[in-house]
């Protein structure tokens, strides 16, 4: 048996590290570039599902199968490196920032089909109830460093002796991630409540899903600026 699907998958949850960077100041105009590494909790859960025909006809139709796929992405880490430029005054600094934008993501799911069958369908890897029935088909696993694009807005304002206060949005995209997984041999399908029909024999397959990764960041941080205060003074 061989199922594909895509989404589009948004992650959330709580994300936190470290960032350094070097700024340029002339005038009122400042531009920069930063680099910073974060650990993250964040995760986001789907389920794709397709049909599959069976042997199955009840009341001259045809009976449609499903194979569903619930799966779980998790970024591991996330770093970005990104340039920024922005207007500063009165000890506040409003930027916009782009870049590189870089991390790791972890996918877990199983796979099952569900169909109709009776007791007397015949072998099956399920086992044999009336009515529907939950057949395992596959468990997978996949893990893969990304890399893609971010940007975003952003201000900073000083506090005193070098130290700011910093709120910043960024809108990730480590583009698409897809993972392929081998499928069990089954005899799905089978027989129609009360009999007659008889299992499909499907062969081992595979599975493709593919994610198109997204986040949505707000963070909030506090940064010491070395060297002599900007003349600007944010």
């Amino acid at each position: 048996m061989c199922a594909s699907g895509s989404d589009s998958n948004k992650i959330n949850g709580a994300i936190g590290g470290l960032q350094a960077g070097y700024n340029w100041q002339m005038a009122n105009a400042v531009v920069g570039l930063e680099a910073d590494v974060q650990a993250s909790g964040q995760k986001g859960s789907q389920v794709f599902s397709a049909p599959f025909a069976t042997s199955i006809i009840v009341g001259g139709i045809p009976v449609v199968g499903t194979v569903a796929a619930a799966y779980t992405q998790k970024l591991a880490w996330l770093g970005t490196l990104r340039g920024r430029i922005g207007f500063a005054a009165d000890r506040l600094l409003v930027y916009a920032t782009g870049g590189l934008a870089y991390g790791r993501v972890t996918i877990d799911g199983t796979a099952t089909a569900t169909s109709l069958i009776s007791p007397d369908a015949g072998p099956t890897t399920c086992t044999l109830v009336p009515g529907p029935d939950l057949c395992p088909l596959a468990s997978f696993r996949n893990g893969v460093t990304k890399a893609g694009w971010t940007l975003g807005v952003g201000a900073e304002g000083g506090i005193a002796d070098g130290w700011s206060w910093k709120i910043e949005y960024l809108h990730v995209d480590l583009g698409t991630v897809t993972t392929t997984f081998a499928t069990l041999p089954g005899c799905f399908g089978g027989a129609a409540p009360g009999g007659g029909g008889g299992c499909v024999p499907m062969l081992a397959g595979a599975g493709t899903i593919s994610s198109r990764i997204t986040d949505e960041i707000v963070r909030l941080g506090v940064n010491y600026r070395f060297g002599a205060p900007v003349v600007a003074g944010y």
